[in-house]
């Protein structure tokens, strides 16, 4: 995927805004279904901010 850190920050806000669904859900209503996928989405969500962070730290270097 060749993304520009602003469209792979949007992509991860975006994950989050679905999450807080399943979250208020699971939260509200117990609906262990939405905990699964809240879940999910927080493992997919973490690897790509992990990827995010790897992009800028190359920024990074490459400017030094």
């Amino acid at each position: 995927m060749n993304c520009t850190l602003l469209e792979r920050l949007q992509c991860v806000i975006d994950l989050l805004e679905e999450a807080k669904i399943d979250a208020l859900k699971c939260e509200s209503k117990g609906n262990k279904t939405a905990g699964v996928r809240l879940r999910k989405s927080c493992q997919i969500i973490r690897e790509e901010l992990k990827q995010l962070r790897a992009e800028v730290q190359q920024i990074n270097k490459e400017s030094d």
